[in-house]
């Protein structure tokens, strides 16, 4: 299968041993980030790694037999790989990649820890489990047209939904709500104030979970599910950026 170009890995190198290593969403891509790669390897000096997720940059058909196991199982591949250089790891995500690093977060020895947009519980009816039926009838469908956040032909993102979101989805929030209570890391949460995906209530819950001394909850008063494409971006980027600074978190 021949994958976009758009939809390429992000690697970029530095002489330091900080890095970011920074997880996309479902039938997202790289791109998902929209500058923060180039901003933290600006402002820290640090490499940058942010796979592409198997299945992504092809056809909507290609996330068909995919579970949450073979996402995980490839970016702790990764993951291990960059350990083992001897890295001082910061991991995040957005969205779906967000329960991946947390799951990561809480085994591997890295520094900090972020997370976008992270849905702590689907909103009715898509937290039903009887929604996973649907397949029958239909497994793909667009997405709404308000909510693509103003992207461009440079970007690359899946203009349809999968119905394996659902279920990957609701495993994703049980597995973060399990691993949460694990991690005392530096860690930072960014969420909409009027996601259509997630409450801000029920982040606030699981935020809570974290036992993380240094810890912030960042609300963004918008509606976008990807803030990165929001007019919030550059506060967001910046606020990345100072709170792992702030924490002095690649000197602890």
């Amino acid at each position: 299968m021949e994958f976009d170009s758009l939809a390429k890995p992000i690697n970029l190198k530095s002489d330091s041993t900080k890095e970011f290593f920074i997880i996309h969403g479902y039938t997202g891509s790289p791109t998902d980030f929209n500058g923060l790669a180039d901003y933290l390897h600006r402002r820290f000096k640090a490499i940058i790694t942010i796979p592409r997720l198997i299945g992504h940059g092809e056809t909507i058909q290609s996330l068909d037999n995919l579970k949450y196991e073979d996402f995980l199982n490839q970016v702790e591949e990764e993951l291990k790989k960059e350990i083992k250089k001897g890295r001082e790891i910061i991991i995040g995500g957005i969205s779906f990649g967000a329960y991946l690093a947390i799951q990561l977060a809480a085994k591997y020895p890295v520094k900090g820890l972020f997370v976008i947009s992270m849905p702590s519980k689907l909103r009715f009816p898509i937290n039903l489990e009887i929604t996973d039926n649907l397949s029958l009838i239909k497994k793909y469908w667009g997405k709404r047209r308000g909510k693509l956040n103003g992207r461009t032909k440079h970007h690359f993102y899946y203009l349809q939904n999968h119905i394996n979101g659902l279920s990957i989805g609701r495993y994703g929030i049980k597995i973060a709500n399990e691993s949460a209570q694990l991690i005392n890391i530096p860690f930072l949460l960014i969420h909409s104030e009027y996601s259509f995906l997630g409450k801000i209530n029920d982040s606030q819950k699981i935020y809570n979970k974290f036992k993380s001394q240094k810890k912030k909850f960042l609300i963004i008063n918008n509606g976008y599910h990807n803030p990165f494409y929001s007019p919030d971006r550059d506060r967001i980027i910046h606020s990345i950026g100072d709170f792992f600074d702030q924490n002095k978190v690649f000197n602890l």
